[in-house]
């Protein structure tokens, strides 16, 4: 497709010498960490399909996964800017990453940049839900519902507000919108009702509520919500059916988690947890599912 002239481009790309795991070679690859949505829809494309850092070994042809910051760009959005860091780096590391490519594209957008879009921080997503929040995919939280079980009134009005509120700090970064997310799930957890429905309900509740325990762990840094999230998800590998379609969802959802936690604290032993938990992820996963290249890029990456 036409390109923009190179000094009025606002997506940014760096050139980086990656190593092949596969076959041992290296090779140069044009590493995307701005993207104008509406400059290069095809890059923003496949950030939405979830495969921007998934390169082809020009030498083997062996798929390789690169790790980086990502800041994205959408002027007409509730939420113009989104920032996704790289799996590996502290908070300290991100904080500079947003804050160096958020001033990098300042200066490409010139008269046109709003300082209103970063009046309480850029928006960070971690790069798992990234892909949800941009394709509009279900968050988990109103997955729980979907079975038509019966479940008590209350613990239905608490899932629909959870998920409200999810999807509103998604797209504005409202930390009360978050937060009272995060109160639903916790009613609905602690619910005396709960452990008594339908074994469904349960496991989905528990995999969306991980999923908002960890924006909260990333928004706000408590250890007790990733702890939380993290017992959710346990709680879902150990009680869903052996033939369970959503198994390989939850197996990698706690891969997720523990790497998050590992990522705070650096204890080695999440690391490795996190790791077999993939490589379940994986095993659980057919072979011609959509899901396995994201599971097996968990797994690669970890």
């Amino acid at each position: 497709m036409p390109q923009p002239p190179e000094d009025t481009r606002r997506s940014f790309a760096t050139e980086q010498t990656v190593t092949c795991a596969a076959c041992g070679s290296d090779f140069t690859a044009r590493l995307w960490l701005i993207i104008d949505a509406d400059e290069r829809p095809d890059l923003f494309e496949r950030v939405c399909a979830g495969d921007l850092y998934r390169l082809s070994c020009p030498h083997c042809g062996a798929v390789v996964e690169i790790d980086a910051p990502l800041l994205i760009f959408r002027p007409d959005a509730e939420l113009p800017l989104l920032f996704s860091p790289a799996r590996h780096t502290s908070d300290e590391q991100n904080h500079e990453h947003a804050a160096q490519l958020g001033n990098r594209l300042r200066q490409s957008l010139g008269d046109t940049w709003q300082d209103e879009w970063v009046t309480a921080g850029i928006p960070g997503a971690p790069r798992d839900l990234l892909r949800e929040l941009l394709s509009g995919s279900p968050d988990g939280m109103s997955e729980a519902g979907v079975h038509g079980i019966p479940v008590p009134a209350q613990l239905r009005s608490d899932l629909q507000q959870a998920h409200e509120c999810l999807q509103q700090y998604l797209r504005s970064g409202s930390l009360i919108a978050l937060d009272t997310a995060t109160a639903a799930c916790s009613h609905i957890l602690d619910h005396p009702d709960f452990t008594t429905v339908d074994v469904r309900f349960q496991l989905d509740t528990c995999h969306g509520a991980a999923h908002v325990f960890t924006c909260r762990f990333d928004a706000h840094g408590d250890v007790a919500d990733v702890d939380r999230a993290l017992g959710l998800c346990q709680y879902a590998v150990h009680h869903a059916p052996a033939d369970s379609p959503h198994l390989p969802t939850y197996w990698n959802n706690l891969g997720n988690v523990l790497r998050a936690r590992y990522g705070r604290i650096r204890r080695q032993e999440d690391m490795e947890a996190a790791i077999d938990a993939f490589q379940k992820a994986v095993e659980n996963t057919p072979p011609d599912s959509p899901e396995l290249p994201r599971h097996l890029h968990n797994l690669a990456t970890s």
